[in-house]
């Protein structure tokens, strides 16, 4: 039945014949939703900004350039969530909180630990052995830090 049912409505739709979209009814399209631009450019400066300033080697100025720029596409994709509720600007939204997270953890550890290299910290310190635990709440993050159990003294 499935199979039938889309060659029949394939079959309708190429009959019925189709008018050309024009630039505002392409979804993603440098012209839709409110004019804040392309989404797929916003993904890709969300991953260049990550790459650059929250890559293995980090430091505080890079990680505070990147929460700025992290706000600045939350707001852009804020802007263009209300008109477009698709999983795409759903997602970028997701995308951006787990970078935020990503960030604040990273600025949070003032030290050098496996392959995550702080070059303003670069020791490892004994009292940041754990883990950072970040709840969001609301729009913001909540960020406390859990020290491990197994601490060699």
């Amino acid at each position: 039945m499935g199979r039938v049912g889309g060659i029949s409505a394939a079959e309708y739709a190429f009959r019925s014949g189709y008018r050309k979209l024009n630039e505002q009814e392409i979804p993603f399209s440098s012209g839709s939703a409110t004019g804040t631009g392309n989404l797929s450019s916003l993904e890709e400066t969300l991953r260049r900004a990550l790459n650059s300033q929250a890559g293995i080697v980090r430091d505080a100025g890079g990680l505070k350039d990147l929460l700025v720029t992290i706000k600045s596409l939350k707001d852009k994709q804020k802007e263009i969530l209300k008109n477009d509720k698709s999983t795409t600007v759903v997602k970028l939204g997701m995308m951006l909180d787990v970078a935020q997270a990503i960030c604040l953890s990273a600025l949070m550890r003032e030290e050098s630990r496996g392959s995550h290299f702080r070059a303003d910290y670069p020791d490892q310190r004994e009292d940041y052995l754990g883990n950072f635990v970040i709840k969001k709440v609301k729009e913001e993050m909540e960020i406390r830090f859990v020290p491990s159990q197994n601490k060699t003294t």
